[in-house]
This record gives structure tokens, sequence and C-alpha cells, in this order.
């Protein structure tokens, strides 16, 4: 625990350890990652794990079909500088370099890749986007509201050059800008000659004043019609007037200029929305052994213990997130069946996940967040009642059971008031709920008398028999199932069964039950369905086993 630096809550509380006075001057802080050659890079590094050494000498370009010609949708900056043009066909771009590395594009692969960069860009602040509008193949971006977070990190200076750095470490090309506005960082970060900037709180129009129009992501007739009026820059535009400005181009203009101005209000959707029980934990060096991540997750949960007491609120899931240094985020995941505040029952849950995740490389970011919490209701428990004490310990056993084989292998069962066997009986997971309905009196004394002739299981679909041999009374004296053709020695039935009345016509056809037994001692139980045409042959199935 000596390596922790700091450590940071949910982005509220993080906003509640500063002053008012902090927070009114401070404003909304946005960082956007501008990745210009995703589509590249991620070929690349396919290519890198195929081969130890990847020569990219000659250039690398990606095509998509358009209209029957294969075109150059995307290239890396060397092929950018030996000559090859984006749009133009791929025979033109191998007659400027015949050696190109040519790529497929692959748009929900890009998707992909953002996505979990994303959630990579989690380890600085919870509120993480990334930019849907991007309309450029081959590229994205990845908005982060950083308000509250950046003197954590040493200041926004400081963020956004560790963010670079390991992105750069990890074979990704990105700029970066820091803003007020959504807008305003957007411009910054694509037009800005691949230099990240800090642009000072309230500085967005002269940061902005000498980019071109298309940083204020307009769409390209717009950039052509405006230009030819001879708007070409900003601060040329600034100064044109709203109305007439409107009334001739439309009003997405003026919109995406008060947008990066600050004058109208832009909204950024988180990717993932967080619970606002969430603690987080940074480390000067990454740990890598499952004793360290326990010392750390079991400080992490009395912070989040904390926060729910407060509320009167309890545990029904946890999620535990490392952020390792390759970039990578391990995942682990617990529920309980009922809502617990007991610290060491939920480490014990844990303790087993975190000795089996694999910890091939360090872990420098630790969160902790209860996605699922509910009210808590305190019980009264007596101490000389043995049965309720013993009642306490089957919610340990069923998380405990449930966290190793998963949520549908432990299932709870109980009496449903229905004569059709298929109906009879109701089925859930036992960590969703763990209070068993209970019928009443009147139902449960001739459910006694009907249970001591039921199978012990039933089939979840009845099995059609092969082949069924029967006697002059019309019992069954042996049948073909699963390609076994079973000898019977005793028969007892039939037990005729119907579906109530109330029920949808034809749920299932009236039947016939047999309880069978065969030579080896093995009992069945067996149906004939009951047809109501006597022209119709009558089918025979297994439906359960009685042991």
């Amino acid at each position: 625990m000596k390596k922790i630096v700091y450590f940071l809550q949910w982005y509220d509380y993080s906003l509640k350890m500063r002053t008012k006075q902090e927070q009114i001057k401070s404003g909304r802080r946005l960082l956007y990652l501008w990745f210009p050659y995703l589509s590249i890079e991620r070929h690349k590094r396919i290519e890198n794990k195929k081969r130890e050494k990847h020569n990219n000498l000659s250039g690398m370009i990606i095509v998509q079909d358009q209209t029957g010609r294969r075109v150059v949708v995307a290239s890396c900056s060397l092929a950018s500088q030996i000559g090859v043009m984006l749009g133009r066909s791929l025979e033109d771009a191998l007659a400027v370099c015949p050696n190109l590395s040519i790529f497929e594009i692959d748009l929900i692969a890009d998707q992909m890749t953002i996505e979990a960069l994303a959630d990579w860009c989690g380890r600085y602040t919870p509120l993480v986007a990334v930019d849907r509008e991007n309309t450029v193949i081959g590229d994205a971006g990845i908005w982060l509201d950083i308000t509250g977070c950046a003197h954590l990190f040493g200041g926004e200076v400081a963020l956004l050059n560790d963010i670079i750095k390991r992105l750069t470490e990890m074979s990704w090309t990105a700029f970066g800008a820091i803003s007020d506005t959504p807008g305003s960082a957007w411009a910054v970060a694509h037009c800005n000659k691949g230099v990240s900037q800090v642009i000072a709180p309230g500085e967005q129009q002269a940061a902005l004043s000498e980019l071109p129009l298309s940083a204020l992501r307009l769409p390209t007739d717009t950039v052509d019609d405006l230009s030819k009026v001879g708007l070409r820059k900003i601060s040329e535009l600034i100064s044109v007037p709203r109305a007439p400005l409107r009334a001739r181009f439309g009003k997405n203009v003026r919109l995406r200029l008060n947008q990066a101005l600050g004058i109208e209000k832009e909204s950024v959707s988180p990717q993932t929305l967080h619970s606002p029980y969430l603690a987080r934990l940074v480390l000067t060096d990454p740990v890598s052994t499952s004793e360290s991540i326990k010392q750390i997750f079991s400080h992490l949960l009395s912070q989040v213990i904390e926060m729910l007491v407060m509320r009167s609120l309890g545990i029904r899931q946890l999620r535990l997130n490392l952020y390792k240094i390759d970039g990578r985020i391990q995942d682990l995941k617990i529920r309980t069946s009922q809502v617990s505040q007991n610290s060491a029952i939920v480490l014990r849950l844990f303790s087993e996940k975190i000795d089996n995740c694999l910890l091939d490389t360090g872990v420098d970011v630790v969160t902790l967040e209860a996605t699922e919490t509910d009210v808590i209701q305190h019980k009264q428990v007596y101490l000389n009642n043995e049965s309720e004490t013993l009642q306490l310990r089957l919610p340990e056993l069923i998380d405990s059971l449930t966290n190793r084989f998963g949520v549908s292998s432990v299932t709870l069962h109980s009496l449903k008031e229905s004569y059709c066997p298929e109906r009879s009986e109701t089925k859930w997971n036992a960590v969703s709920n763990l209070e068993i309905p209970r019928t009443s009196g009147k139902v449960q004394r001739p459910l006694d008398c009907f249970l001591a002739v039921r199978p012990l299981r039933l089939v979840d679909t009845p099995e059609r028999l092969d082949s069924i041999l029967l006697c002059k009374r019309g019992r069954p004296k042996n049948f073909g199932w699963r390609h076994n053709n079973i000898q019977i020695r005793r028969v007892n039935g039939p037990e005729r069964i119907s579906p109530e009345w109330w029920c949808m016509e034809n749920y299932h056809l009236t039947r016939d039950y047999f309880r069978v037994e065969d030579i080896h001692g093995c009992r069945y139980w067996l149906f004939k369905e009951f047809l109501k045409k006597n022209s119709e042959t009558s089918h025979w199935y297994l439906h359960g086993f009685f042991a």
C-alpha cells in the first residue's frame, strides 16, 4: 500500500474535494484525442504479431469497394509523402508506388478498437465517449471530460503529456487538445499540425481565430460555399452577423460556431454510465501480484461500503477493473444473492477470482464500482433458533457456488398450482431471489398425495419413443428408447391428466401416464397422447425418471 499515490473517487466526489470558488473558476474542461491513423495502425499491430519485424518502408494503404472500383480511403504518412492521394483508385496508387501494403477496410474492427481505447481512457476519468459524428474513414476520436480530475495527475499539461506518452508506447499516434468546449478541443486537435495543446479557460476565440472553417465540423459543401464569398478562416466568420449567416447558409454554421466559442452548450454522452459508488486507485509503480491486488481491493471496498452505509444501501453486484500498462483491462465481477454490507464475505468471493486472473503485466490503475445496489433491510435473529441461523449461512453458500460456476448453474425450484407436469414447477436463478413462494394449505394437501407418484426428474422436453409393444389391455410391455430395447416388469396406470380448462386450447393433448419398471429396477414415467380423432395414430413419450 506504500505505492498508492492518491485515491480518486467518482467524478462528482472529486469536485467536492475542491472549494466552491475553485469549482466556479475551473468550469468544464474537455480533452479530445484524435487518432489520425487508427485503421492503418490497427493493421500494423496485426502484422507485427505475425512477424517479428514489419517492413513498412513502402507505405500502407486501405482500400474500399465503391461502385465497382477499389478506392484508397486511408493511408499512412509515408504513403502520403510518396504521393498516394485519398479518393484515387488502387491502380493509380500502385502506379505511384508498386510496393504498397494493401489492406481492406473493416469498419466493425475499427469501431471495436476505438471503443477498447475509450475503455482504456477510463483510467483518467469515468466520463469517456467515442466521437460518433466522425465521418472520415480510417481515423477516430475520443472525448474525455476531465473536469475536477486534472489536478490529481499534476495538472492539465501533465495529464495530456501522460496520456499521449502512454498511447505512443502502445504504438498509437494520437494528438490531443484541452479546452472549455468540445468544438474548440476538436478543432485544435485536428488543425494544430500534430501538436497537442492546452487552451486556457475562456481563450477559445483566440485559439480558433486562425484555423480554417473545416475545423468547425462543417460539411465540405458548406465550407466550399463559404469560401466562395471570401470566408476562409474562423476569425472572418466571427465578424459576420449571425442573422444573414443563418439565412444564407443555414443554422448549422451558426450552431457550430457558437458551440465552439461556448455561446451554446454541446453535450457529450459518456460511453458507459457508471454508478455513483465508484472508487479509484492510481499507483506510482505497477503491481503484478495477487496479494497486492487484494490489498488494494480491500482498501477500495472499505471506501465503497462507507458510501453505501451513508445511504442505507447494500451491494448486489461489484465490478473490479484492473488497468494494465500494456493497454489491456482485466474485468472481474461478483454478484450476491442478498443485499450485503459485509466486507469479509465480498472479499472472500473476490479472492478466488483475483487468484485465477492472469497478471502477466503490471497494473497501475484499479477501479471498484458497485454496479447494482439495493436498500438493505436488517432482520432480527433469535439466538436459540437454529433454523434461522442456518438460513443466514445459505446466501453465503449460494454466492460462493454462483461466482464459481456461473449464475445459471445454481437454481431454485418451487411448486406451482397446476396439474400439467410442465407447469407444476417454477425455476429461477438462486442469486436473483432466495424467497421461495409457499403454496396455500388447501392446495398443499392434494399436492402431497400427487407428489408420492411423481418422478424425481422430469425431462425438459418429452422424448418420443422409438417403438413400443402393448399387451391386450393397452399397457406397455416393452419399448425402445435411444436405440435401447427396454423390457418392462411392472406397470401401474393409467393416470389421465388433462390441462386446465382456462388454459390455451391444445397446450398439450390429454395424456394417459404409466409408471413402469424394467427388469433392472429402473422406473420410468411414460405417457400416451389421447387423440381426439380416431383416425390418427397415438404416440408414446418418456417424460421422467423415478430412480
